[in-house]
């Protein structure tokens, strides 16, 4: 891990991502009580309030500095998350709970997943925690619900209501946390856990998969394979290949839409 990382809060338009910037920034820089005194706000980036930079005080020694971004989340901001991605290190995924916001977020985690790709990355392998951001809604989806959905693989989660200040900061300490583990050395989990996953993994695909369709019931693992990878591979395992493909298909041709209709749009302010 560099000595300036970069953290990036993902997830759909609106489920919270500026604001658990703009909680993180007032908590640290002083004004709000009980302020932590092992984190501190280097630059308030006024005018941006979308990012933040903050530095992990060290016993002796210059701190870990952490630059937070949240970009938008909207579908015709698309081109703005896939320039972000380039340097991110360590992800907060602030999933909106709300029941009418599933698909949303589904569509938000598959992109994170295919920009990862995109730039040679493992989303398995890269430090991920998920924030189940506004439980105060009346019809906020139970977590373990959302952890089936999004998680089954038992990434790091916090619960949070991000517009009252709860959660944010727990969050924020839960993927530092996994910034420093992803710095060790990645340790095997074993052939037992390997088919413990493999017995969960089963379990939970009639969830995902419609009647007639043909399921990918294998995990490549290894006893070497990290909890992180087995955890992405049971997600990835509990969709049906016809679905996958789906998946794919849908989001290239709604990028190649998005994109001609972009062109249109040069082509027609050339033409005034």
């Amino acid at each position: 891990m560099s000595e300036r990382a970069v953290v990036i809060y993902w997830g759909p338009g609106l489920s919270g991502k500026s604001t658990n910037i703009a909680v993180v920034r007032e908590a640290l820089s002083g004004r709000a009580a009980g302020g932590r005194r092992d984190i501190k706000l280097v630059q308030d980036m006024e005018g941006d309030s979308d990012r933040a930079l903050i530095e992990l005080e060290e016993s002796g020694e210059e701190g870990l500095r952490l630059e937070l971004f949240a970009p938008p989340g909207q579908a015709h901001n698309r081109h703005l998350r896939r320039g972000a991605f380039n340097d991110v290190e360590g992800v907060v995924f602030v999933v909106d709970s709300s029941s009418g916001a599933v698909e949303a977020n589904l569509a938000s985690l598959d992109e994170l997943e295919l920009f990862a790709a995109a730039h040679h990355r493992e989303l398995a392998e890269l430090p991920l925690v998920f924030q189940y951001n506004k439980r105060d809604l009346r019809d906020a989806l139970e977590v373990p619900r959302l952890e089936e959905l999004l998680n089954p693989g038992g990434r790091p989660s916090a619960q949070a209501i991000a517009t009252r200040g709860v959660g944010v900061l727990s969050s924020l300490k839960a993927v530092i946390s996994e910034l420093r583990e992803s710095a060790r050395p990645t340790q095997g989990v074993g052939v037992r856990h390997i088919e413990e996953l493999k017995s969960v993994c089963a379990r939970r695909l009639p969830l995902r998969s419609a009647p007639g369709e043909e399921v990918v019931v294998g995990l490549r693992a290894t006893p070497t394979s990290s909890k992180r990878q087995l955890g992405w591979a049971c997600r990835q395992s509990s969709l049906s290949r016809g679905t996958q493909w789906l998946l794919a298909l849908a989001m290239l041709g709604g990028a190649l839409t998005r994109e001609l209709v972009e062109l249109f749009l040069r082509l027609s302010g050339g033409d005034r």
